[in-house]
């Protein structure tokens, strides 16, 4: 019953894409140079630039969440078992140390309201870093 339900809940999508994106690579060639005074030929190395196309691949990936509640209104529940669930959800489990007011995750402590010990500020460079 939990596959059903987890395999309800959400719905995993993925999309590759595919684009053609360039970079410039140097390469060298021989060049063949002729004196005109003198007739001779000699051979230069030369480098130049091309722009030299490549794939880049894109994985777009989508998570849809129908929430629980929605599949749980639709999975075919008893009166009694949706009471139980509603029960559940209002006691946060019976875990609301744990959980706090948010049933689906777990509280985090405000740390920007913290109370620094006034011994703490005797030391002038902590004093001024907490002014600044």
């Amino acid at each position: 019953m939990l596959q059903q339900i987890f395999a309800a809940q959400y719905e995993l999508t993925t999309e590759e894409v595919v684009e053609t994106r360039y970079r410039t690579e140097t390469r060298t060639r021989t060049v063949t140079y002729t004196d005109p005074e003198t007739g001779e030929s000699y051979d230069e190395e030369e480098e130049y630039e091309v722009e030299v196309p490549y794939d880049y691949y894109i994985l777009n990936v989508t998570l849809d969440n129908k929430g629980l509640a929605n599949i749980l209104l639709s999975a075919g529940l008893t009166d009694d078992q949706m009471m139980r669930y509603v029960v559940l959800m209002q006691t946060l489990g019976n875990k609301p140390d744990i959980f706090g007011d948010n049933p689906y995750a777990i509280a985090i402590q405000d740390v920007l309201h913290y109370d620094i010990p006034g011994e703490a500020l005797t030391d002038e460079r902590f004093r001024r870093m907490i002014t600044e």
